[in-house]
C-alpha cells in the first residue's frame, strides 16, 4: 500500500517554478540587494514536502477566517481583488475589504506557529507584513468606483497550534507607501545591483547563499549582462529565451567570487582570469553561462589541468542545464 514517502515525494516532486514577472508586495524587503535579485529570479529554491504542506495548510486556514470574520457580522468584499503598478501590470492581490456597515478597511489575514504568533501580540505585525499593507492601502483606490483609498488595514491572525486569533490595526501611511513604491521602482530598474544588509535578515533570505558566494546565480534572461529594463519591463536585443549569447551579469559573477579583469566594450568580451565570457581571448577558454555555472559548483574551476583541456581543445562542459 502507499507509503508516507510516496505522498511527501509527489508533493515534492511536484512543486511549481517561482518565476517572478515583477515586483510583488507580498516579496518585499528592507534589502535593496534582495528586491533586485527576487525580479531577476537570480535564486530558486525548492522546499521540502513537509514545509510545501504548511503553505497549503496556512492558506486553508484564511480562508476559515474569512468565514468566521462574516459570521462575526462583518461583511468581507474584493477577495483576490487585483492591484496593478503604475505600468498597469497585475502585482498582487488583497485578502479583501472588510466592512461594518459605516466604515471599510483592507482585510490581511495570516496565521503563523506559537513563537511568531507571540512575536507579533508583543510587538504588533511583523515589518514586511506593515509594508505590504501599506502598499495595498496605497493602491487600493484601484478598486473604488469613486478612487477613495482605505485608511486602515484589520490584521487578523491566527495560531496554527492553539487556534488563538490576534486582531491588530495597521494604519495607513501615504508618505511611507509612496517612498516604498519609489524605492521598488528604482530596484527594479537599476542596471546596477544594490548594496546589501548584512545582519540577521540575511538568515530568511532566499538569497543568502547568492551572497555568500555559496552558489551561483540561476541561468535566466533576467540575470543576462544583456537585459534592459525599460518602465519595468525586461527586454533584450537577442529575444526573449536564454541563448548562446547569454553572460551572466558581472556584479552577480563578483558574488561568486570571480571578478572581472577587464571589458572588451567593441567586442562585448569579458576576461574573468582564467577564462572569458562572450568570445575567446588569447590561449583562455571561453564558458557560456551554464557551463561557468558547473565549473563553479563542481570545482572544475580550480583545476589547472581541466582549464588547460578547454583552452588548447576547445573543449567543453557537458551536462549543463541551462534555464
Amino acid at each position: 500500500m502507499i507509503t508516507a514517502q510516496e505522498i511527501d515525494d509527489e508533493r515534492f516532486n511536484n512543486q511549481p517554478v517561482v518565476f517572478h514577472q515583477q515586483f510583488r508586495p507580498s516579496s518585499w524587503s528592507s534589502c535593496d540587494r534582495a528586491i533586485w535579485l527576487n525580479v531577476r529570479n537570480a535564486s530558486f529554491v525548492t522546499h521540502k514536502a513537509t514545509t510545501l504542506r504548511t503553505f497549503e495548510i496556512g492558506h486553508r486556514l484564511e480562508d476559515m477566517l474569512i468565514a468566521e470574520v462574516r459570521a462575526a457580522g462583518y461583511k468581507v468584499t474584493h477577495q483576490q481583488g487585483i492591484i496593478r503598478d503604475k505600468w498597469g501590470r497585475e502585482f498582487g492581490h488583497i485578502d479583501g475589504i472588510i466592512s461594518n456597515g459605516k466604515e471599510f478597511a483592507l482585510l490581511e489575514i495570516k496565521t503563523a506557529n506559537s513563537k511568531r504568533w507571540k512575536e507579533w501580540v508583543k510587538n504588533g505585525a511583523p515589518e514586511s507584513y506593515v509594508a505590504q499593507a501599506q502598499i495595498y492601502m496605497h493602491h487600493s483606490g484601484q478598486l473604488s468606483t469613486r478612487g477613495n483609498k482605505l485608511a486602515k488595514c484589520v490584521f487578523v491572525a491566527l495560531n496554527k497550534d492553539t487556534s488563538e486569533v490576534l486582531v491588530d490595526v495597521i494604519n495607513y501611511s501615504e508618505p511611507f507607501a509612496a517612498s516604498q513604491m519609489e524605492r521598488v521602482y528604482n530596484i527594479v530598474e537599476a542596471e546596477e545591483m544594490p548594496d546589501g544588509v548584512n545582519d540577521y535578515r540575511c538568515n530568511f533570505c532566499i538569497h543568502r547563499e547568492l551572497c555568500k558566494g555559496e552558489k551561483v546565480t540561476e541561468i535566466n534572461c533576467r540575470t543576462c549582462a544583456h537585459i534592459n529594463v525599460i518602465d519595468g519591463e525586461f527586454s533584450c536585443a537577442f529575444g526573449n529565451d536564454v541563448c548562446d549569447r547569454h553572460m551572466i551579469h558581472p556584479q552577480l559573477m563578483e558574488l561568486a567570487g570571480v571578478p572581472i579583469v577587464s571589458i572588451n566594450h567593441e567586442t562585448q568580451v569579458i576576461d574573468y582570469g582564467r577564462f572569458t565570457q562572450g568570445g575567446k581571448k588569447a590561449d583562455k577558454p571561453c564558458l557560456t553561462s551554464g557551463q561557468f555555472k558547473r565549473a563553479k559548483e563542481t570545482g572544475l574551476l580550480t583545476d589547472d589541468f581541466v582549464i588547460e583541456l578547454l583552452s588548447r581543445f576547445d573543449a567543453e562542459i557537458n551536462g549543463v542545464r541551462e534555464l
